[in-house]
């Protein structure tokens, strides 16, 4: 089979995953004809995937698993199966199960899996001069990524390749973290309003009126939010992720390296 087209489909509020599955097209070097990014609040349309066209889907990994609200839009994604390969994206602690629940949900939508891989990027909570996998991906990730993209389009190009693949992953996944109810707060003396903030979170958490309101139930701690705010004025202040940066520090400061699967 030769890819002539290509469809991205990514959930990537820190734009961490969708850099990896823009590497991984240009190493296929077939045309992106949709790029679809399922981050907003208001992604709920269904998309029907054409039986010839190559998909990838993308996510980041939120405690061992593919974040809650990221698979609810990727069940609107719809295909008769066609080809796809799926990347998880982590913050250089573990991936645990999320590849598998990757691959469960795109073939409940109904694709076929052919390749698969697990890339590092920098961890949601790497805030308040705490570092973890800082600035990743970078050069070394993005070139196994376009690297992974050329073995892909070798060998779907072999006549004789084999679809099946199988993925590190625990069936049942690990059980969802019970999280403590918090969301970055906002400086409201740093605030200028721009909106970015509100505009970059998934969840819709984020609002803007007189001033920047946040309904903490509703926020995933992507920490999109933080992120992009050009004046500092978002920041994660909590004893709680204060302990969980200290025990990332501790524990998974030795860089990983991309797992790939084909």
């Amino acid at each position: 089979m030769h890819i002539k087209t290509i469809n991205l489909v990514y959930f990537s509020p820190t734009k961490t995953t969708k850099k990896i599955l823009e590497s991984i097209a240009q190493g296929i070097g077939a045309e992106i004809i949709n790029d679809i990014d399922i981050t907003a609040s208001c992604s709920n349309n269904k998309i029907r995937i054409e039986k010839n066209q190559f998909t990838i889907f993308g996510a980041p990994v939120y405690g061992g698993r593919i974040p809650e609200t990221a698979t609810k839009r990727f069940r609107n994604i719809s295909s008769d199966n066609s080809l796809l390969a799926v990347i998880a994206v982590y913050g250089n602690r573990a991936y645990e199960d999320a590849l598998t629940e990757l691959k469960d949900i795109s073939q409940s939508c109904g694709f076929k899996t052919i390749a698969a891989g697990a890339f590092i990027g920098e961890h949601s909570f790497s805030l308040n001069d705490v570092e973890v996998a800082k600035d990743r991906p970078d050069k070394d990730d993005l070139n196994m990524a376009f690297s992974f993209g050329k073995q892909i389009h070798d060998k779907l190009c072999n006549e004789n390749y084999s679809s099946e693949i199988k993925v590190p992953g625990n069936i049942p996944y690990r059980k969802y973290k019970e999280r403590s109810v918090l969301s970055p707060d906002t400086l409201h003396s740093d605030c200028k309003l721009c909106g970015v903030c509100v505009d970059v979170c998934p969840t819709g958490a984020i609002t803007l009126n007189s001033h920047i309101e946040t309904v903490k139930e509703s926020c995933i701690w992507c920490c999109a939010c933080v992120k992009f705010c050009e004046y500092n004025a978002r920041i994660m202040n909590s004893s709680v992720v204060g302990n969980l940066q200290e025990w990332l520090i501790e524990n998974y400061s030795e860089r990983k390296e991309p797992e790939l699967f084909l």
